[in-house]
């Protein structure tokens, strides 16, 4: 049988096809369009949310034909990209600052005798070496984590001194500079070493950064959490809260006055917040902030944890004005001590500028700012018994990381858990000392911050007026952070009636962000070349040279500093070999700086290496005399021959690191009758028993501006009478 050959099919015709689909009728996209009666009960589509996950959680599904709206990471780089050679001009540059920084911390770092607090410091450290234990003191000398950083120096020397106590200081001010890294996104690495060159020439940040204080740690840590702030707003990485929550408990197992940075930073976050999700008006950008938290209060969005936690914590920081209840709430204390009945305290109350309205609004403030944070705790610690996400582990994480460093620290590692009490003792009292409620003598004017930043930090003060008005003009996100982190811990230091040299470096780095976004923005204001509103490449590479050039030039500018007109080497009243090391140490300086007579770096050869105890300079506060050396040297010689110290004055700090390990006496009273060889009186003390005293030999020294001491010793005693100053 033979078969029939299947015919092809036609091709259809064009004109023919267009015909039939026009007489199609469209796909209705939901059921409101087919039948209009039934359109109250049509299921509603899901709103994608806006902070999405792309790492975890699949994406919600669609229930419209239109597109998943892609999620918008919170904040944007904005110089992205750089000229090749340009990036790399930045990165040597970064690399050069980073040098010098180095060179800065350690020359010469036990110029400088030990400080009031470094001493104290040092008692702890010893103790914690000698018999290792260390316990938590709420009231007094701030957080443990330098003991424990400081701990393997000391053991490596075997003794307290300016080497063993600053080495971990200055190297994590050194070290601090590395953090500046990952904002090369947005500043590009021109950006990034403008701020590294004003953080590494800062004469504030030098100078504390060689000191062993708290202030290297706590700046550190502070802009470790900033920096993963920005990073995890850019992109959700699962690692980066777990930084943000090292970033938190360090801070505060540094200084208990973390709590104002914290605060400061959330400010910094709302506003770039706002810049960036808000693209209409300020009354728009709030409705979708309150839609953005009425999605994470009924837990449909990954970020629920930051956005409930945060929100109320910082609006508890803040918006209450805590500051001004305890202020108050202490003055009533004060009041009631000071009056005798309960009239008297009311009547003081009422006449002292109406503060109790502060005071009534302080008290119905916190009590909803703790609400709403136990009312937070409470329904997330629900709904994680009920189910956890994948997307919430990081938060919980970052949680048990800070559990885990906070309890490690606060308990000296696990063997004293009475220090996890004092958590909130501490914040109560160094608030105390802050609204000056308590009289530490520590209180200052207002403008003191400023006083200091415009004699010491003018070029970085002038930057970073600039990079504030570059970030209201261009309202970037980033900008804006800087602007409300910097300008929020201005407002609070300033207003705040405790102050000291030191804090001023909790200003400095947050300026310098900005000063070196200021910066940076000159690349993109200079004018366009081919392309519309963006630089040529040319003129970027030509202002990228310069942005990273600009910040070392700024470090020869004339800075106003003090008493700089004498002689550079002065060895009055120093010894034979002092004054040869110092000499030496002059020349060498000069020569590596090819610049005998540049401002600046005069100006930080001085404050730290020849004049590191002149209180001309505003810097230097109740710094430890350079005559000290020879009172703590003429004492070792003496213990040395068999005498026995007994110390009878007030402020004697830091002579326990400098006869340590040797013991000394520190009766509360006089004795009748002395049974050390050795005796160190104030001037108090001195004028009261000289005339006893008048068979010892008395010698007068200087522990710092306006302490005098008097050492007294009984000669008969020593085989070999030690030589006088």
């Amino acid at each position: 049988e033979s078969e029939t050959p299947t015919p092809e099919p036609e091709a259809p015709d064009p004109a023919r096809l267009a015909e039939t689909e026009s007489e199609l009728e469209p796909v209705p996209a939901s059921l409101a369009d087919t039948e209009p009666e039934l359109a109250p009960y049509a299921p509603a589509a899901e709103p994608v949310s806006s902070f999405a996950s792309d790492w975890n959680d699949p994406p919600p599904r669609a229930r419209s034909f239109a597109p998943p709206v892609p999620p918008r990471p919170l904040l944007e780089p904005e110089h992205a990209r750089e000229a090749g050679w340009a990036a790399w001009v930045g990165l040597i540059s970064f690399l050069a600052a980073l040098l010098l920084c180095g060179v800065v911390r350690f020359y010469a770092l036990d110029a400088k005798p030990l400080h009031h607090d470094e001493g104290v410091n040092a008692f702890f450290l010893t103790r914690l070496l000698d018999e290792g234990v260390y316990h938590y003191d709420p009231t007094n000398y701030h957080g443990p984590f330098l003991y424990y950083a400081g701990y393997v120096p000391l053991a490596l020397e075997g003794r307290p001194g300016p080497w063993s106590l600053r080495f971990v200081p200055a190297l994590c001010s050194v070290l601090t500079l590395l953090l500046l890294i990952p904002l090369r996104r947005w500043i590009g690495w021109c950006g990034v070493a403008a701020g590294a060159w004003l953080l590494a020439l800062s004469p504030s940040l030098t100078y504390v950064g060689r000191t062993a204080i708290h202030e290297s740690y706590f700046v550190a840590s502070v802009l470790l959490i900033a920096v993963a702030l920005v990073a995890y707003a850019r992109r959700a990485r699962p690692w980066l809260p777990a930084f943000m929550a090292a970033g938190v408990a360090l801070a505060y197992a540094n200084k208990e006055t973390g709590v104002i940075s914290y605060a400061a930073l959330g400010c910094g976050a709302i506003l770039a917040w706002f810049a960036s999700r808000g693209a209409g008006r300020p009354f728009a950008r709030a409705r979708e902030l309150r839609e953005v938290l009425r999605r994470a209060w009924g837990r449909t969005d990954p970020f629920y944890p930051p956005v409930s936690f945060a929100v109320p914590f910082t609006a508890f920081l803040l918006a209450t004005g805590w500051l001004f209840f305890l202020q108050c709430g202490l003055r009533v204390l004060i009041w009631r001590d000071r009056a005798g009945n309960a009239w008297e305290v009311a009547k003081a109350f009422a006449l002292d500028r109406f503060h109790w309205l502060i005071l009534l609004s302080g008290w119905i403030a916190v009590l909803i700012g703790l609400g709403w944070l136990i009312y937070t705790l409470v329904d997330q610690l629900r709904y994680w018994w009920k189910s956890q996400p994948r997307s919430r582990r990081p938060w919980w994480i970052a949680l048990g990381v800070f559990a885990l460093i906070t309890t490690a620290l606060f308990s000296s590692l696990f063997t004293s858990p009475r220090g996890l009490f004092g958590l909130t003792t501490s914040l109560v009292h160094w608030v105390a000392r802050g609204v000056a409620a308590e009289k530490t003598g520590h209180e200052k004017a207002w403008p003191y911050y400023f006083e200091l930043l415009t004699r010491f930090e003018l070029p970085l003060l002038v930057l970073s007026a600039f990079g504030a008005l570059a970030a209201i003009v261009r309202r970037r996100p980033l900008g804006l952070f800087l602007l409300g982190w910097g300008g929020s811990t201005v407002f609070v230091y300033t207003v705040l009636a405790y102050k000291t040299p030191w804090l001023i470096v909790n200003l400095i780095v947050p300026l310098a962000l900005l000063g070196a976004y200021g910066l940076a923005c000159l690349v993109a204001l200079l004018p366009a070349g081919g392309e519309a509103r963006r630089p040529a490449g040319g003129a970027r590479a030509v202002g990228a040279v310069l942005l990273a050039l600009a910040a070392p030039l700024l470090a020869l500018a004339p800075n106003p500093a003090p008493d700089l007109s004498h002689p550079a080497i002065d060895t009055a009243g120093l010894d034979a070999e002092a004054a040869k090391a110092k000499r030496k140490g002059a020349a060498t300086i000069t020569r590596w700086l090819r610049v005998p007579r540049a401002p600046w770096c005069e100006l930080l050869y001085h404050l730290n290496v020849l004049e590191p105890d002149d209180d001309a300079y505003h810097l230097v506060y109740a710094q430890t005399s350079r005559e000290a050396r020879l009172l703590f040297r003429r004492l070792n010689e003496l213990m040395d021959q068999g005498g026995s110290l007994e110390v009878h004055c007030e402020e004697y700090w830091p002579l326990p690191a400098y006869v340590y390990p040797r013991s000394v006496a520190y009766p509360s009273e006089v004795p009748e009758r002395f049974t050390h060889s050795i005796l160190l009186l104030d001037r108090d003390k001195d004028w009261e028993l000289r005339t006893r005293l008048s068979e010892w030999k008395r010698e007068r020294h200087r522990l710092r501006p306006g302490v005098p001491l008097f050492l007294y010793y009984r000669p008969e005693e020593f085989a070999t009478s030690p030589r006088s100053p």
